[in-house]
């Protein structure tokens, strides 16, 4: 069995990824149905079991609330539940756990797949939004990281910036779901996405159908998503304060061939006029690469 640093681990609403860290690099991604796992602890013996390795340190990341004492998440669209006594239960010794969105806000400086929007400086200094399974919302200052879990917070905040055609949007989700308010997330997410189809089309598709149809509809679907995105982007960085947003999440990278040159001017012009900037990322592993640093600085 090789001895190495530590493994380090991200469980998303739909997939999870494990790897190790030896030497402060990134060894044998290994990629999993969150769906399918039951229990971490077995997942992560049986990873350490193929890789023939050993170690007495993780760093584990989900999508969904740490509890005060650290020491468990129990994910937002899961009964999957990542408790650190069961990592205990197979040796290890240092064990750390939080939210997908703090490990992406430890990311930020080690990506270079990206687009930006504006003059983005301060690598120190910015807020990390991520509309994915759900919606995220981190803050990242000087090092530390500050997970908001703002995904639940009524769109009716932004009520009054929307188009009538989008509050029209709002409204009849709103009603399908009977609701008298929905979530930021109810929107902004995979099944934000179906839902914004359903009203411009009448039909119902899968996130992942409508992204790969080319077809007016599901360009349009984008169109108002990827308004509503913004708009709750403005919201966000209003409310803390920040001029600096980092875009994450499945969503947007695996759909910036619907970000229409449209689209991408009128993100431009508002965040020009809000005296901010943008910084959409493009790479996959950004995840991998914020344990990682959380690893070695542990």
């Amino acid at each position: 069995m090789k001895k190495i640093d530590s493994i380090i681990c991200d469980v998303s609403g739909t997939h999870t990824r494990v790897a190790y860290v030896d030497n402060k690099e990134i060894f044998s991604i290994r990629d999993y149905d969150t769906k399918d796992i039951k229990s971490t602890k077995d997942l992560i013996s049986m990873y350490m079991y193929l890789e023939k390795i050993e170690t007495k340190k993780i760093v584990c990341s989900a999508a969904g609330r740490v509890n005060n004492t650290k020491s468990s998440i129990q994910l937002h669209n899961s009964t999957l539940l990542i408790n650190e006594y069961e990592f205990k239960e197979i040796g290890f010794e240092n064990i750390t756990l939080l939210n997908d969105f703090e490990a992406i806000a430890n990311g930020v400086k080690d990506v270079s797949k990206v687009q930006v929007f504006g003059n983005f400086q301060n690598e120190n200094n910015y807020l990390v939004i991520g509309a994915g399974t759900g919606l995220g919302v981190c803050e990242y200052k000087e090092n530390i990281t500050l997970n908001k879990e703002e995904g639940h917070t009524s769109i009716n905040e932004i009520q009054a910036q929307l188009t009538p055609r989008e509050f029209d949007c709002m409204v009849k989700i709103q009603e399908n779901l009977g609701k008298e308010s929905l979530e930021f997330e109810e929107i902004l997410s995979g099944r934000g996405l179906e839902r914004i189809y359903h009203y411009v089309a009448g039909s119902k598709l899968t996130a992942q159908e409508i992204s790969l149809f080319d077809t007016v509809s599901s360009q349009e679907t984008f169109n108002l998503f990827y308004s509503f995105y913004l708009k709750s982007i403005l919201y966000f960085l209003e409310k803390h304060e920040q001029t600096q947003v980092v875009i994450a999440g499945g969503i947007i990278m695996k759909n910036m061939h619907k970000f229409s040159k449209e689209i991408k001017q009128q993100w431009i012009q508002k965040l020009q006029e809000n005296n901010s900037c943008a910084k959409i990322i493009l790479d996959y592993d950004i995840s991998l690469y914020g344990l990682r640093n959380m690893s070695v600085g542990n």
